[in-house]
């Protein structure tokens, strides 16, 4: 939540050494392991933070097949370790932070921000940035929405360019709607597909601008 004494360095692409060797990130290691809580538990909350107390009481043939889905994931992992010996990842840093105009505390989002639009704008692409739901809980939904002002502010400052576009999804999800939100942080097939919907619109009219040629 942007504490300026410990910057947000996390890329966690940047941390496959597959992806940083080819660009390619192996999503295997990770859906087998959703799988395998989903089997286990009833859901894949039970991998991340806060997990729910396992109500759900799997037969000795899906605890089997579950185990061979996390041995699986662990062999990738494995080999993915291994090849981190050779692709060494540059130590990550934050710089010019006055550059973005954003408020304290927000300077190193909105620099991280600007520099992905930047690359990806240069690179002759376009750009959808999103803010994602608002946090659950009115302390970090206001936090959160602090944060995505400014960096809209700062992507309004900075570009002028057709071929970027700024949509506010925060309110598309209510994180507290168990039917939208598992765990108030991870949606469910309900609320993906609402989010799915909210994008239609913006990413069909940079289609359309694209195939014009506005770009």
């Amino acid at each position: 939540m942007a504490d300026p004494r410990a910057p947000n360095f996390s890329v966690f692409r940047h941390d496959s050494p597959v992806f940083r060797l080819t660009g390619y990130l192996p999503i295997f290691p990770i859906v087998f392991k959703e799988k395998a809580a989903a089997m286990l538990t009833g859901t894949t909350a039970s991998m991340y933070r806060n997990p729910p107390k396992t109500v759900f009481q799997p037969p000795l043939a899906t605890k089997a097949a579950a185990e061979v889905l996390i041995g699986a994931a662990q062999a990738g992992q494995s080999l993915e370790r291994q090849l981190g010996r050779m692709t060494a990842e540059p130590a990550r840093r934050i710089d010019d932070l006055d550059s973005t105009g954003c408020r304290s505390p927000w300077q190193e989002y909105c620099r991280s921000t600007m520099v992905a639009v930047d690359f990806a704008l240069q690179h002759g692409a376009q750009v959808l940035v999103v803010t994602q739901p608002y946090g659950a809980g009115p302390t970090f939904r206001a936090r959160h929405s602090e944060q995505q002002s400014e960096v809209a502010k700062m992507l309004e400052r900075r570009f002028g360019n057709p071929r970027l576009r700024y949509v506010n999804f925060g309110d598309v999800v209510d994180l507290f709607d168990p039917q939208l939100s598992f765990d108030r942080m991870h949606l469910t097939a309900a609320g993906n597909q609402r989010v799915a919907a909210a994008f239609a619109q913006p990413v069909l009219q940079m289609a359309a601008q694209r195939a014009s040629g506005r770009r």
